[in-house]
């Protein structure tokens, strides 16, 4: 499937920090996204060796969920592309306003099943910040997903993120680049399933180190844990915990009552260089700083 429409392009000072496509199918996404120096971190699947084209519904940055269960609809799929997936709509256009110094997206949609029964809704904002002093670039990520259709379950899948990024390539860890957690841990057999404040992937494009990170917000209805694999997906599900624990007796499915709302809030952090070079953990600190934490 191919993406509708044109996209929102933003970016700073001539130079483009990402696409964001409000009419893509099946759901929003953004496609291109790079560094301050133009250099793209988000696959291209279109020019990705043959080995890395799998996974076509891993579009650049992108959200959802693999089993969605409403009064109506058992285990809805709205994160993959597989044969009977559901969708994310606009229930109107993306609103783009100049927020500060920075830019804001605001666009409210709605998640369906393959027969277009609503699920639930979603008003995803995106606020996107100038490049700092040190060449990086943050977008903050909020989504408010309310239950407006009557009850529904997020469902334990290691199938979804509330962000999901697939790399460029040349960035997978199986090709020589680097998964770290605020943990410490390094690599994807350390790092899948794995709880951390954040999660990033560097690696080495066009002969220029850099990097992606997911900082998750301190007052997420759940922390943090990570669905991120060597072959260049990263992506934080707090709703897996079945799979990423390997106990059948735990589980992570969240409901939520109708009428009902809640809201999870992560910041992308775009970078030079790897997380230790990036000093990807004192862009943590200041941003907990900024929350007044």
């Amino acid at each position: 499937m191919t993406s509708a429409g044109a996209p929102l392009s933003v970016g700073f000072e001539e130079q483009v920090f990402f696409e964001y496509w409000p009419n893509g199918n099946p759901r929003p996404h953004i496609g291109a996204m790079y560094t301050s120096d133009g250099v793209r971190i988000t696959r291209d699947i279109a020019t990705a060796p043959t080995d890395s084209d799998d996974h076509l519904h891993h579009k650049g940055v992108w959200w959802g969920h693999r089993d969605v269960t409403s009064s109506e609809v058992s285990g809805a799929d709205v994160w993959t592309e597989f044969d009977g997936h559901g969708r994310i709509v606009p229930m109107a256009p993306a609103e783009r306003a100049q927020d500060g110094d920075g830019v804001r997206i605001v666009h409210t949609t709605r998640w369906v099943d393959a027969r277009d029964t609503p699920l639930l809704d979603d008003i995803r904002t995106l606020r996107a910040a100038a490049p700092g002093s040190d060449g990086s670039q943050t977008l903050d990520v909020e989504s408010t997903m309310r239950a407006t259709y009557g009850s529904v379950v997020l469902g334990d899948t290691k199938e979804a993120g509330l962000v999901a990024v697939r790399v460029a390539p040349a960035m997978e860890e199986r090709r020589g680049g680097r998964i770290e957690l605020s943990s410490g841990a390094v690599g994807e057999a350390a790092s899948w399933g794995a709880g951390s404040d954040w999660c990033d992937y560097s690696g080495t494009v066009d002969g220029e180190t850099v990097g992606i990170a997911i900082l998750d917000h301190p007052d997420n209805p759940r922390p943090a844990r990570w669905h991120v694999r060597e072959y260049g997906l990263m992506a934080v599900n707090p709703f897996g915990l079945s799979e990423f624990t390997g106990d059948s007796t735990v589980s992570g499915a969240l409901a939520l009552e109708s009428g009902a709302s809640m809201t999870f809030r992560y910041r992308v952090l775009v970078h030079r260089g790897d997380a230790r070079a990036a000093d990807v953990a004192g862009h943590y600190v200041r941003y907990l700083d900024e929350l007044g934490r």
